[in-house]
């Protein structure tokens, strides 16, 4: 089972994707600066080195929909796929 953990606060919105079978975290990422002219994003998957990238973020369901929707924005469009594929890795029970 893969269980989303979000902390969503008043200029952040923080994320990790865990995958219970073996307890591991399969991916973390961070919208930080939510409302300012330049928010810092990290995502980070599993073993790998985190992409950094900065942009307007204006509200944090914004920031959720950079970090998690099926067409995310190019500048993480390379790497999220793998991290939720048509949003399958949220909706799969296994």
């Amino acid at each position: 089972m893969k269980i989303l953990v979000a902390n969503i606060g008043s200029t952040s919105f923080k994320f990790r994707l865990l995958d219970m079978a073996d307890e591991r975290v399969l991916a973390v990422g961070a919208v930080e600066g939510v409302g300012q002219p330049a928010a810092g994003i990290t995502l980070q998957f599993a073993g790998e080195e985190p992409s950094v990238a900065q942009r307007p973020v204006a509200s944090q369901s914004d920031a959720v929909a950079l970090c998690l929707a099926p067409q995310p924005h190019p500048v993480l469009q390379p790497r999220l796929p793998r991290l939720l594929p048509r949003r399958q890795a949220l909706e799969d029970p296994t």
